[in-house]
């Protein structure tokens, strides 16, 4: 049947209408506000005098001038915003779709803000229409936008004002601050519109309730910087906190009661406030300000409220740290080498490419009674001070010195400085060294480091395999003996950090599988016992001097931010402090569960499975399979590089599991990283996946996602050369061929002295070349999206560059998204979440069907 061309062309012309006109059809006006006012303002004095732009101030012009910051506001029915005066406004909810603001007859101009906010289900382009008679200001997720500075009588049509709105998934907050123009007859009254022309569910509401979103991950806010007074009674920490939508950041000391919890002391306005330590006795602290490059150390009084310089105008100033008794204090000072402005320089080491290569710290000493200085250390080596003495005697410090001869490529040794006599003794030294502290009784240090720290007295590891040297151990160290003993020898979790107590008592921050936890150990029994503690990933703990009491911070699944006191005694934790309890209010979270299985050597790998909030065991989600496969395991910490709750709010369901290789396991499990280089753990990855998918039937087995950062990107890489299962994937900071990283990585050559020991491209071609998976390129299938710091000197930018261009010249779908200026962790706080929305909107892409975000950021 032949169909006359005119009559074509018309059913084409009415099917182009229709189609138009359907992805226009999706619009809603609000019928729901929360409004908050009136506030009556007044036009400045002199308004009616021109300024020097020949112009006088207009009513509209009050919009400008900001009365308060609104940028933090998340309105909701019944909430009180405090005024000025002492005044509290409330905002409350109204029914209409067009909206009355009330003027109560009133001769001046009047402010009221009215609100509500957008659901999206998926990221959508919608158009904003505002319309009233009276001038207003658009606000979006608290930033300013647009301004209606006219009025219109009532005879004419109320003006408008239209804003683009980008509507990622999730909820966001419309604000509208109106302003009563008391010469204009027209009603006060305000309506909203709002079109969109996608598929997505776009709906108001009332309630500032929802999932997490970007926005509110980037800024939380954080603590650090958490001491306590020698008694135990006062806690110190820094809370720093995002004050503004551009990511600027405030920050303030809080001194707290740690029985009470009672608000102490509290400093502001202390950007420059940094390094604080208790003083041994007493309400005493210092802390240091830096300015222009130097740094001034204050001891602080509590007592008497007095400060007091210990030093002034240091430069290349360090760290600090009090003797026992406060009569002194160690600080370190670095210097750096004369410049080379020729462009020609002999690279005389392996590291001095490194800019800080030929800088050394040195050993300075300030008398607090008289505040005279003395200069300890001097050399061509750095001494790293570790500890001093309790009898204020000695000091504890390390030198480390290149050699090329073993691996690590560098040794450490440990020596004692007699403070009277500036004599040194030489205790021993290490190739896998770490840190050290003395015994309150000066007869013992404990000492932690690699397994082979002291040979092999520490390794607990079948004959024939060699240890993971990242997994650190404990031992003690007799000074007048030197026997050791290694005391973590059968103890699964691998060393963080370490406190003493008394003599007999030693408390261990540790890695304990995907945990970060807190150990006591006791010294005469040999007894580790682990402290219940409230946080699922411990981030900082500090102990009084008199070992009654703990104050520690750290976040866990679902659980920003948080800091406690724990009573060492009864082994109970008391929430001391939750900066984010307001901020999170508004937050639903899903939950998560732990899920495990059996690899085929018969060890069980351990794994969380995090869920969208309102899960549905019913329905199919998408899912991101997350891993490491380094050499630390992914801990169960809130947000983070790679925030496992944001992409379960963002409607997948995330696998998070721990392969073979990981510390906090036991020596026998870290020690199957060296040498392996992805083998055991990609298969791992793969098996596990599989298995996942086969017992979950919530779990669309069709959209799977893979992702994982630096050596975790390069398994990223590896496994999308062995299997097809993943639908997507994503390689940040990955390791694309092991020889140029090994060779071009800051830190390449000496990191493989532990997960490529005594192995090199020239006598292990199965490891550097094999397991390098830019050799396998055209084995690839899988959609892969390569994201990398350009300043990135641990992983180079070549390494994502070339597999890259591999996987383009063979005609696959890939992207690589750079991040200027960064280097291995993305910090930048706008950079960060356009990062973010990156890696998002590519699984969003190729797992959800919705490739609208991707375009708008990189096609359309």
């Amino acid at each position: 049947m032949r169909i006359h061309k005119s009559l074509l062309f018309f059913i084409l012309l009415v099917f182009c209408f229709f189609s138009s006109a359907n992805a226009q059809e999706n619009s809603t006006t609000i019928p729901e506000w929360l409004i908050l006012g009136p506030v009556e303002t007044q036009l400045p004095v002199y308004h009616e005098q021109k300024n020097i732009q020949n112009k006088t101030f207009e009513l509209s012009d009050l919009l400008s001038h900001e009365p308060v910051d609104v940028s933090a506001w998340h309105p909701e029915d019944g909430n009180v915003i405090g005024w000025s005066q002492n005044n509290e406004l409330e905002w409350k909810s109204a029914s209409g779709e067009t909206l009355v603001l009330e003027t109560n007859g009133s001769q001046h101009p009047q402010n009221y803000w009215a609100a509500f906010y957008l659901s999206s289900e998926r990221f959508t382009e919608a158009t904003l229409e505002v319309k009233s008679h009276h001038p207003f200001k658009l606000y979006i997720n608290g930033t300013a936008k647009s301004t209606k500075t006219g009025s219109q009588d009532e005879d004419a049509e109320a003006g408008f004002q239209s804003e683009k709105l980008m509507l990622t998934q999730g909820k966001h907050l419309v604000m509208i601050r109106s302003m009563y123009d008391p010469e204009n007859s027209a009603d006060f009254t305000l309506s909203a519109t709002v079109s969109w022309n996608s598929e997505a569910s776009v709906s108001p509401s009332l309630t500032p309730m929802k999932t997490l979103d970007l926005e509110t991950l980037s800024n939380q806010p954080s603590v650090s910087n958490l001491a306590l007074s020698a008694d135990g009674s006062l806690a110190a920490m820094r809370i720093s906190k995002s004050s503004s939508p551009d990511g600027k950041t405030e920050s303030w000391i809080e001194i707290r009661e740690t029985d009470s919890g009672d608000l102490y002391r509290e400093y502001k306005g202390t950007e420059n406030f940094g390094r604080l330590q208790w003083a041994p006795e007493g309400l005493k602290f210092t802390y240091t300000e830096s300015n222009d490059g130097k740094t001034t150390l204050w001891l602080s009084d509590l007592d008497t409220g007095s400060q007091q310089k210990l030093l002034e105008g240091v430069s290349d100033f360090g760290s600090y740290r009090w003797s026992p008794d406060g009569t002194f204090i160690i600080y370190t000072i670095s210097e750096e080498p004369e410049s080379n402005d020729s462009g020609v320089e002999l690279l005389g080491d392996v590291e001095a490419r490194r800019p800080w290569f030929g800088n050394r710290n040195f050993l300075y000493k300030l008398n607090v009674p008289d505040g005279t200085t003395q200069r300890l250390t001097a050399g061509s080596l750095t001494t790293s001070l570790l500890d001093i003495s309790p009898d204020g005697t000695q000091l504890l410090y390390s030198r480390a010195h290149i050699d090329y001869s073993q691996r690590p490529y560098s040794i450490s040794e440990y020596q004692l400085l007699n403070l009277e006599t500036l004599e040194t003794d030489s205790l021993f030294s290490a190739n896998f060294g770490g840190g050290g502290s003395f015994s309150p009784n000066g007869e013992t240090i404990l000492f932690t480091g690699g397994p082979t720290m002291f040979g092999d007295i520490g390794v607990n590891v079948p004959e024939g395999t060699t240890p993971n040297d990242y997994d650190y151990q404990a031992f003690l160290y007799e000074i007048e003996s030197a026997n050791v003993t290694p005391i973590t020898y059968d103890f699964a979790p691998s060393i963080d950090n370490a406190i003493w107590g008394d003599s007999n008592t030693i408390y261990f921050q540790t890695t304990d599988r995907s945990f970060n936890t807190l150990y006591k150990y006791d010294v005469r029994r040999s007894r580790f016992t682990k402290l219940t503690t409230e946080l699922d990933a411990v981030s900082s703990v500090d102990i009084s001097k008199d070992g009654s009491v703990a104050v520690y911070s750290g976040t866990g699944i679902s659980q920003p931010i948080q800091v406690y006191t724990h009573d060492l005694e009864d082994d109970e934790s008391t929430l001391l402090r939750y900066p984010g309890e307001d901020y999170f209010a508004d937050v639903q979270f899903g939950e998560h569960e732990t899920w495990t299985f059996t690899n085929e050597r018969g060890t069980e790998i351990d794994g969380v499975i995090y869920f969208p909030p309102n899960f549905d065991p019913n329905k199919k989600y998408p899912v991101i399979s997350y891993y490491y496969g380094g050499t630390v395991p992914v801990n169960r910490a809130f947000g983070g590089r790679y925030p496992k709750e944001l992409y379960a709010a963002m409607g997948y369901i995330v696998y998070v599991m721990q392969p073979s290789g990981a510390v906090g396991y036991g020596q026998d499990f870290s020690a199957l990283h060296v040498n392996d280089w992805g083998k055991i753990v990609s298969q791992e990855i793969i098996s596990g996946v599989g298995e996942f998918l086969d017992e979950h039937e919530y779990a669309d087995r069709e959209n799977v996602g893979a992702i994982g950062a630096s050596f975790g990107g390069f398994m990223t890489m590896l496994l999308m050369t062995e299997t097809d299962i993943f639908a997507a994937a994503v390689s940040h900071a990955g390791i694309s061929n092991l020889s140029s990283y090994w060779g071009v990585g800051y830190w390449g050559f000496q990191y493989n002295a532990v997960a490529a020991a005594n192995s090199f491209p020239w006598n292990r071609k199965d490891i550097y070349v094999n397991q390098s998976p830019l050799f396998s390129a055209d084995q690839v299938t899988t959609p892969l999206l390569f994201v990398h710091g350009a300043a990135d000197t641990n992983v180079p930018l070549g390494e994502s560059l070339q597999m890259y261009t591999a996987l383009k010249l063979l005609g696959k779908e890939t992207a690589l998204v750079t991040v200027d200026g960064q280097d291995h962790h993305i910090l930048d706080y706008k950079k960060y979440k356009l990062w973010k929305e990156s890696i998002i909107s590519w699984f969003d892409k190729y797992l959800k069907d919705q490739p609208d975000w991707w375009n708008h950021k990189y096609v359309d």
